[in-house]
Formats: C-alpha cells, structure tokens, sequence
C-alpha cells in the first residue's frame, strides 16, 4: 500500500504548488480518483482493510501470488467483487510454475475473478 500513499503525496504536493493535473489517459483527473485504473501487483493477498483501500482507490485489476486462507480480502471474503461496494476490480491469483528443463519458476495469471 506505499504505492497508493506516494501517488496521494505527489498529488499534494502537485495541489500546493497550483500546478495543472497530468491526467494521463484524462481518467483519474476526470473522475478524482488517484489510482483510477491502475494495476497493482503484490505477492501477498490483501486483507479486508488493504482492499478497501484498493476499492476506495479505483484500481482496476489486482495481480498477487500468495494466497491467505485465513485474513485474505479476496480469497476469503471477495471484497473485490461485493454488489454492496461502489466499485469493483478484478483479480488473478498468479501461481508460480517451473518451466520444463530450466528449473525457474515463473507467474502465470490463473483463477481469474470474474468481472463485475
């Protein structure tokens, strides 16, 4: 979650010297929202709290690998997806693999939440 407290710290800053808002694709300036549309990636499964500082956020999609059975705001409570929240985003549980011959392990987007 730094991510999200380093963009609201350069928006402040940004706001505190009047200067104009890089919009980028116009989204996040039009709407207010800093995180409008983003991807996060993480190699933990957020908990409840971490995802409604995503929902409150506006992320777009959510990219972890390690799943928590226990605390886990996705896996457990599918925070992303609640019909009650103002705001969806969708999310892949990435799984390690080992590629054949090589023994390296790389991320492969599995288990796709479906979109809402």
């Amino acid at each position: 979650m730094c991510c999200i407290a380093r963009v609201a710290d350069v928006e402040v800053r940004r706001r505190k010297r009047g200067l104009p808002q890089d919009d980028g694709e116009g989204e996040a300036g039009e709407s207010g929202y800093l995180c409008a549309g983003l991807d996060v990636f993480s190699t933990k499964e957020p908990c409840v709290m971490c995802c409604m500082a995503l929902v409150h956020s506006r992320v777009g999609r959510l990219f972890f690998i390690d799943q928590d059975a226990v605390a886990g705001g996705i896996s457990r409570y599918s925070m992303h997806a609640r019909k009650a929240l103002n705001h969806h985003f969708t999310t892949y549980h990435c799984r390690p693999t080992a590629t054949s011959g090589s023994g390296s392990e790389s991320s492969a987007a599995a288990d796709a939440a479906p979109e809402m």
